[in-house]
């Protein structure tokens, strides 16, 4: 069955105009003089994967040596003042503290949470991943830290979903803070995919108890320390298998998405680069060129800033 008249000779007239203006190369040549012009560069949204691999965290050596917090919120102000949560997260075992707090509270308000709600059960941490919230680098949250003995490792803030908490608090509650302990229970008696167990078995040794344990009892545990030692190394090591695993796993499947980056210019390069641009300045607004980060001159209603994931690669000639 042959398509219609008129359909025939769209498809004439299509084949002719590639033929006179395309070539049999249209789709280069239109990609070509894409990537060359500067204003599609600027403008237009992002057209290639993002920069870089996915580098997963060293797994910890030791239970309580690694935390990571964030603080989560605003939700519904409860009668005691707080509206936030400081959640605190052994980074090998996963076990979870949800510590209520005001959401907008200042650094030394936010070290007497951590203190008062981790440290006295957990000790002092080694290392502390957090974002880089201002209050988290502020100079008396450094110098706590220091204090301490434990190192800050920022990591860079990326917007993201409140995830189990936002769903389980309504906008509504005003019981929230009272329901904290059952969800963080609930959180550590469940098997984690990274470790393979529960948190609390990695980090107690045992299964969390229930009230069914009344009902049916569960058999008699040995209290030979050092079976239970034993018991604590082989769960260490299964667990820091496990978490190699998930972040090998997890990489390959982010790394699906992303691209390598190309070799950048050494700073030398850069360097002699820039003086030959500088040479070409009026003596009064020539300025020293020292390797630290520039800030960008942009305008006001735009961020100084760009993280390096979203730089894309500028048309040959353009920076001449």
């Amino acid at each position: 069955m042959l398509p219609p008249p008129d359909t025939l000779k769209s498809i004439a007239r299509l084949a002719d105009f590639v033929s006179d203006f395309g070539g049999p190369d249209l789709l280069g040549n239109v990609t070509r003089y894409c990537e060359a012009c500067e204003g599609c560069r600027h403008c237009k949204s992002r057209n290639h994967r993002p920069y870089s691999e996915l580098r997963p965290l060293p797994v910890p050596l030791r239970r309580r040596e690694a935390i990571a917090m964030d603080i989560t919120g605003p939700f519904p102000e409860h009668k005691t003042g707080v509206d936030g949560i400081l959640t605190v997260v052994d980074r090998l075992t996963k076990f979870a503290m949800f510590l209520p707090c005001r959401y907008h509270a200042k650094a030394p308000e936010l070290a007497e949470v951590l203190y008062a709600g981790w440290i006295p059960t957990k000790g002092y941490p080694k290392e502390i991943v957090c974002d880089r919230d201002t209050r988290f680098m502020s100079d008396f949250w450094l110098a706590l830290i220091k204090r301490w003995g434990s190192s800050l490792k920022p990591r860079l803030a990326t917007p993201k979903p409140m995830g189990l908490r936002r769903t389980l608090i309504r906008p509504d509650q005003k019981d929230w803070v009272e329901r904290l302990p059952d969800a963080e229970l609930a959180y550590n008696s469940s098997i984690h995919p990274a470790i393979g167990m529960s948190p609390f078995e990695f980090e107690h040794g045992s299964l969390v108890t229930s009230p069914l344990d009344t009902i049916i009892p569960r058999a008699a545990e040995s209290d030979d320390h050092l079976l239970f030692l034993r018991r604590m190394q082989e769960l260490l090591v299964k667990a820091r298998d496990q978490m190699v695993k998930t972040q090998q796993r997890m990489s390959q499947q982010a790394n699906h998405q992303r691209t390598t980056v190309e070799p950048l210019p050494s700073l030398d390069e850069l360097r002699s680069h820039c003086k030959s641009q500088l040479a070409a300045l009026r003596p009064d607004h020539k300025r020293s060129l020292n390797p630290t980060p520039y800030k960008v001159s942009v305008t006001d209603n735009l961020y100084s800033y760009i993280h390096f994931l979203w730089l894309s690669e500028a048309p040959v000639g353009e920076l001449a």
